[in-house]
């Protein structure tokens, strides 16, 4: 069982560009980043992220996700953001006591950090304490969320389940097993989880809540919505800290509460 800390972190970036841009792919830009924060703390715990296998039948699970950068004004040009003075938010959260100490340990002594060549101040580094889960609970998409089933035979590369597919659900339920096992050495005595994006939101953007994020040479296909969660409360706890869904270290699967 790893040692636990309930808690994700905020920081709070500002710009004083008059005008700048980033490009909307910038998601390997942040997960490098963060490899390297946490490497600059500690060496040892940055071999063990890129190669420690943690599960039992050698398949590698990071335990941590990230949000997009929340601008607080921007507009989108083609392919970037383009944006002036602003703030910008972003949150990593993970369950891991070790990986957010070494966090917090490398980005609080920085001034500012560099983004696809943008230097962006760091205003402030705080910790955001965890909800109180239960069994019936209501989040947003803070960055998409992506289930895969398997590979398509003819191009050879996974089948991005979409939301309004069968087995979207199950296929987050089924990951959020998978992570708590690695977190806590055994099966969760209560499996129960259902996961339902909000019908009401999907309508009034007319179904467009597919995002496609470029991450190095993979293109990966997510959804943003609200949505509510029904079941155990420790696998709700599960999702909340590293991700609902797949590919929470690429930046993937964040929610917070509503």
């Amino acid at each position: 069982m790893l040692d636990i800390i309930e808690m994700r972190i905020k920081v709070t970036f500002v710009s004083s560009y008059e005008d700048a841009q980033v490009m909307l792919n910038y998601n390997y830009t942040l997960s490098s980043m963060i490899y390297g924060i946490t490497g600059s703390s500690s060496i040892d715990y940055c071999v063990y992220l890129n190669t420690k296998s943690n599960d039992p039948r050698g398949r590698r699970f990071k335990l941590f996700t990230f949000s997009n950068l929340l601008f607080s004004n921007y507009r989108v040009e083609q392919r970037y953001i383009r944006f002036g003075r602003c703030t910008i938010d972003w949150f990593v959260s993970s369950p891991v006591a070790r990986f957010k100490e070494n966090l917090l340990s490398g980005i609080e002594g920085r001034r500012f950090i560099n983004i696809g060549g943008v230097k962006l101040d760091v205003q402030k580094v705080e910790t955001i304490q965890a909800p109180v889960f239960s069994g019936e609970m209501k989040f947003t998409c803070i960055s998409p969320i992506t289930v895969t089933a398997g590979k398509c035979p003819k191009w050879k590369s996974p089948h991005y389940i979409r939301y309004d597919e069968d087995g979207f659900s199950e296929a987050v339920r089924k990951n959020l097993i998978k992570k708590y096992v690695v977190i806590h050495g055994k099966q969760p005595d209560d499996d129960r989880f259902e996961f339902e994006f909000d019908s009401e939101y999907i309508a009034r953007r007319c179904g467009k809540i597919q995002k496609k994020i470029r991450f190095m040479n993979t293109d990966i296909v997510g959804f943003m919505a609200p949505f509510s969660v029904k079941g155990n409360p420790n696998l709700i706890e599960v999702g909340y800290h590293c991700g609902f869904g797949e590919k929470g270290s690429m930046g993937f699967g964040m929610a917070k509460p509503i």
